[in-house]
């Protein structure tokens, strides 16, 4: 039995979105469906935690799905904020 399932993707701080067929897992012969291997299936597209790190535990639930460019400038930002704390204390 065939099915056409598509998934939409959409930046959250651009709005950016971009669309995929999805395909079934080569060894499980089935369709992955938690958040983190969802967005594994778009190239240059990551589902980022608080602290800009990669999220791979779909039990997160404030994760933010960003395109390369605004998952670049997120991780930048994190680390100006990191250095600024780090200048007021020392």
């Amino acid at each position: 039995m065939a099915l056409d399932i598509t998934a939409k993707i959409t930046c959250d701080m651009c709005g950016r979105t971009e669309e995929r067929p999805l395909r079934e897992s080569m060894r499980h012969g089935r369709l992955s469906s938690d958040a983190p291997s969802l967005v594994r299936e778009f190239p240059h597209w990551e589902l980022l935690g608080r602290d800009g790190m990669p999220v791979t535990d779909d039990r997160v639930a404030d994760g933010r799905v960003l395109c390369e460019g605004c998952a670049r400038r997120y991780r930048e930002t994190l680390e100006r904020q990191r250095r600024e704390v780090d200048e007021m204390f020392s």
